[in-house]
């Protein structure tokens, strides 16, 4: 989980930004779901019937995640248009969720959070 890092960015005086993806890919009844490197697609506008229907919204969706890569290099942060304002990362742990409908959400993975926590600091063994 990115969590972690981006915690350790903002101890360090860095300004870091999240995200997590959650559209889910319908190929395979659904079964892939929001796998592992399925984003790419949307980033750079390549997504086809391999794991999408591409839809008016797998559309949409690519255009703020395109918005959001172009943006950041030239204003230093995500924000843009069609994402609108995306806060920093802080102690609420605001979160951009890409997916179906894109929006801001506070620490959005918690309760998966915690048992993370609980098997990096070693009592996951005993679960």
């Amino acid at each position: 989980m990115a969590i972690p890092f981006a915690e350790a960015q903002q101890c360090h005086g860095q300004s870091p930004c999240n995200c997590l993806f959650t559209w889910c890919s319908p190929i395979l009844g659904g079964a892939m779901g929001a796998c592992h490197g399925l984003g790419i697609a949307f980033r750079f506008g390549r997504y086809d019937e391999t794991f999408s229907v591409s839809s008016l919204a797998d559309d949409a969706l690519a255009r703020s995640i395109q918005g959001t890569w172009l943006t950041f290099p030239r204003n230093g942060g995500p924000s843009c248009e069609s994402l609108g304002t995306w806060p920093l990362y802080a102690n609420g742990r605001e979160t951009m969720i890409l997916g179906e409908e894109c929006h801001m959400q506070q620490a959005p993975c918690d309760e998966e959070g915690c048992c993370w926590e609980l098997i990096s600091d070693g009592i996951g063994g005993a679960l």
